[in-house]
């Protein structure tokens, strides 16, 4: 592939010639015109995309922000997305604060991105409105604030319930819910979904945030819990594991129910039962959204049953 500068070096033009050619304009032969794309075609020449970007002004890339690039949930969250957005670049990157955050938006409107896709590193950053008249910007997992930001956020205080009902369907009475210790608008929503469907039953809501792998089983004891409905799933490998270490069987002793079902971690971890987190559901969101059609609502979380939950239902 070669540029237009070699372009008009091999055709003896100049580089407004050949980009009259390239272009379709006005201003040169007939001759002139066919002879420099028999040489675009012949050595492969692409215009740059940035370059293609402002000649058209279609804006075809998509800016991403996420928190970690080592979260295996995150990554294959967007990749859901990139997917469902051919002929989009996709450009990812990470931020550890809400001034990274905004310092990141302002770059992608500078380079004339269609829309940030973002999963904020706190819930209910405020997204100035001088970013937000030249930048469309879409947050996931955890809201955003500002005129003009479309939130795609399944209802978490339903995935609270959802989880917690299945259980509760599969006869466990006493179920703890094991939360990281960090904030989040998705934690703080799942365990308030958690105590309501507990309360229909009139039973004793328990949430853990204060543990460690070592004290976790003596907790868990403590509180005679037949059944953990985890954050996520890696959190619910990690009791898991914790729980083997220390004699407990799951799920025979000890039931575990995780979310997120990303297709990374159900490969390296197949048996863990959880809930499909929709990111089928928000990708087609985000494309009616740069289509500029009406925005479906997200979809709901849905079991997945694997090995991990007994039912108990008759013990």
């Amino acid at each position: 592939m070669i540029s237009s500068l070699e372009l008009a070096r091999l055709s003896g033009c100049s580089q407004g010639t050949v980009d009259r050619a390239l272009h379709n304009r006005s201003g040169i032969s007939k001759t002139t015109r066919e002879k420099i794309l028999a040489l675009a075609e012949k050595h492969g020449y692409r215009p740059h995309p940035a370059a293609r970007e402002l000649l058209t002004g279609d804006r075809r890339t998509i800016g991403a922000i996420i928190p970690s690039l080592n979260s295996v949930f995150f990554m294959d969250l967007m990749n859901t997305v990139r997917e469902a957005l051919n002929g989009y670049r996709f450009v990812i990157t990470q931020v550890a604060s809400a001034q990274q955050f905004q310092d990141m938006l302002e770059e992608f409107a500078s380079l004339r991105a269609r829309l940030a896709l973002v999963v904020p590193p706190e819930p209910n950053v405020a997204i100035s409105a001088s970013i937000l008249q030249s930048l469309g910007v879409a947050s996931l997992v955890n809201p955003c604030l500002g005129r003009g930001v479309t939130n795609l956020i399944p209802d978490e205080v339903e995935t609270g319930k959802i989880g917690t009902r299945y259980l509760l369907s599969r006869g466990h009475r006493n179920i703890v819910h094991l939360c990281p210790k960090r904030n989040s608008s998705a934690i703080e929503k799942r365990a308030r979904g958690f105590r309501a469907a507990m309360a229909e039953h009139r039973l004793t809501a328990r949430v853990i945030t204060d543990w460690t792998s070592n004290d976790l089983p003596q907790q868990l004891r403590k509180a005679k819990a037949t059944a953990i409905f985890c954050h996520n799933d890696w959190l619910a490998l990690t009791a898991m594991r914790s729980l083997t270490h220390a004699g407990v069987r799951v799920p025979a002793d000890l039931s575990i129910l995780g979310v997120d079902d990303s297709q990374t971690f159900t490969a390296l971890c197949p048996d863990i039962s959880t809930l499909h987190y929709p990111a089928e559901s928000i990708a087609r969101a985000v494309r009616a959204l740069i289509d500029g059609e009406p925005v479906p609502t997200i979809d709901n979380v849905t079991v997945v049953e694997r090995a991990t939950v007994q039912d108990c239902r008759g013990h």
